[in-house]
C-alpha cells in the first residue's frame, strides 16, 4: 500500500480535455472560431503563436478581425487556473476576404475639363480612389537631348465616409486614366477594388478663318503726272507706295476701283507699289508692282550739220 499511495500523489491532478476547435469561418466581416472545451476552463486564442483573446470559462464563439487577404493559423487552449495545467487543440488555418468592390453604380464621366467619378452610398467608414494617369516626363534622350516620354503616375486619395464622387482634374487630354475604388472599414482595412477608365476628350480645333484671296496686278503706267495701275480683287484693297529701292511703304487709299491713279507724281522717277486685299482684321499676302518711266528716245532723220570753229 505504501507504493500505492505514493504513486497517486505522483499523478496529481489531470489537465483538462483538449479543446475542440469545430469551425473556423471567414467573411468579410471577420473570422468566427466555434469550439468545445470542458466546462470551467479558461479559454485562450491563438493566431500563429501569438495570444490574442483570453475568454471567460464556458465561452464557445470569438470572432477576430485579422487583416484580410492572408492565411491565419487559429488555435485554441483550455486553460485550468487552479492548477496551471492546459491542453491545445489541433490548428485550422483560413483567409479573411476583402470586402466586395464596390462596383455598383462606379462610373467615370469625361469631359474637355475634367473626368467625373461617382459611386453609390455604403455603409463605410471611409473612400479611397487610386488613379493611374499617364503623364508627361521631362528626360534626357541617348543623345543628350531634352526629350518628353509618357509615364504612369499612381496618385491615391483618401476621401471620407458619405463622399460619393471625385473630381479629377490632373489627368491630361487624350490619355487614358484607370481609376480603382475602394471602401474602407472601422479596421482601416480596404476592401476590393472596382475599375473603371476614362480618357479626356482633347479640345476642339479652332480652325484659322480662310484669308482673301490676294489681288491680281497687272500694269503700271506713267501718264503726265500720273500713274494708272490696273488690277483686279474680290474683296477691298489697301494701297503702299515707297520710292523706288525704299524702306518702308505708305498707305495711299483703300480703294476697290479700278484702274488706280496716282496723281502728282514725279513723272522722272521710279515707284514701288504694294497691294493687299483684307477681310476685317485678315489680310491676304501683298503683292507688289514697280513703276519705272521710260527713257525718252529721240530719233533724228536728215543731216546734222555742225559748224567748225
Amino acid at each position: 500500500m505504501p507504493t500505492i499511495g505514493i504513486k497517486l500523489a505522483s499523478l496529481g491532478t489531470p489537465a483538462p480535455a483538449a479543446p475542440v476547435l469545430s469551425s473556423l469561418d471567414a467573411t468579410a466581416d471577420g473570422v468566427v472560431l466555434t469550439f468545445a472545451a470542458t466546462a470551467g476552463t479558461e479559454i485562450r486564442v491563438y493566431l500563429a503563436s501569438t495570444l490574442v483573446a483570453t475568454l471567460a470559462a464556458n465561452a464557445t464563439t470569438y470572432t477576430d478581425l485579422p487583416a484580410p487577404g492572408t492565411q491565419y493559423s487559429y488555435r485554441v487552449v483550455a486553460y485550468d487556473a487552479a492548477t496551471g495545467k492546459s491542453s491545445t487543440s489541433a490548428s485550422q488555418t483560413v483567409t479573411r476576404p476583402k470586402r466586395s468592390a464596390p462596383s455598383v453604380g462606379f462610373t467615370a464621366t469625361a469631359t474637355p475639363m475634367h473626368n467625373l467619378l461617382e459611386w453609390n452610398a455604403e455603409t463605410v467608414s471611409g473612400w479611397r480612389v487610386l488613379a493611374e494617369r499617364s503623364l508627361d516626363r521631362q528626360t534626357i534622350d541617348a543623345t543628350g537631348q531634352p526629350a518628353t516620354v509618357p509615364e504612369t503616375i499612381p496618385e491615391t486619395i483618401n476621401l471620407p465616409a458619405g463622399t460619393l464622387a471625385y473630381t479629377d482634374t490632373a489627368s491630361l487630354p487624350g490619355r487614358e486614366t484607370r481609376y480603382y475604388l475602394s471602401s474602407i472599414d472601422a479596421q482601416g482595412y480596404e476592401s476590393e477594388r472596382a475599375l473603371v477608365r476614362a480618357t479626356r476628350p482633347l479640345p476642339p480645333t479652332v480652325e484659322e478663318p480662310d484669308k482673301p484671296a490676294a489681288p491680281e496686278v497687272f500694269t503700271a503706267t506713267y501718264s503726265g503726272t500720273s500713274i494708272v495701275i490696273v488690277y483686279s480683287a474680290t474683296h477691298p484693297v489697301r494701297i503702299s507706295r515707297r520710292d523706288a529701292g525704299g524702306s518702308a511703304y505708305v498707305l495711299l487709299a483703300t480703294d476697290t476701283a479700278t484702274p488706280f491713279t496716282d496723281a502728282g507724281i514725279d513723272p522722272a522717277k521710279g515707284y514701288d507699289y504694294q497691294f493687299e486685299t483684307f477681310d476685317g482684321e485678315l489680310a491676304s499676302a501683298p503683292v507688289t508692282i514697280q513703276a519705272r518711266p521710260v527713257p525718252v528716245v529721240i530719233v533724228v532723220t536728215g543731216n546734222i550739220h555742225v559748224d567748225a570753229d
